[in-house]
């Protein structure tokens, strides 16, 4: 096994680790920037990983506990990779130059289009 296929597998079992034995609380989220329902939270990052909220250009560097609220983007860059839990409790592991928008249902969609909380996870990789 390669040094990056080593890396993924570490990657996978820090972050199943964290999640089966909830060892990373929710951290404490200035109030302009809480919400409720929360679509995800991070769990694990290593390297570069960001999130820009919906009502905000800037790039903030993402860390374990951190909300992410409808509207808000996840960037992982080429040397980072993150654990994400979704509000759902799925686990969604982030690879590298992904990026990911979480939005609302807009009208006409049916929830079979999301997630049983309402929301549709748009996904992108960039190569």
């Amino acid at each position: 096994m390669n040094c990056s296929g080593m890396f993924r597998v570490a990657a996978v079992c820090l972050g199943f680790w964290f999640y089966c034995c909830g060892s990373v609380q929710a951290q404490s989220v200035d109030a302009a920037e809480a919400c409720e329902p929360w679509r995800a939270r991070f769990i694990a990052v290593d390297g570069t990983v960001e999130l820009r909220r919906q009502n905000s250009g800037d790039w903030q560097a993402a860390e374990p506990g951190l909300v992410v609220c409808d509207g808000d983007t996840v960037r992982v860059s080429a040397f980072g990779r993150s654990s994400v839990e979704l509000a759902d409790r799925t686990l969604l592991n982030l690879d590298r130059n992904t990026q990911v928008s979480f939005s609302s249902l807009g009208a006409g969609q049916t929830e079979t289009q999301g997630d049983a909380e309402g929301s549709l996870l748009d996904l992108r990789r960039r190569v």
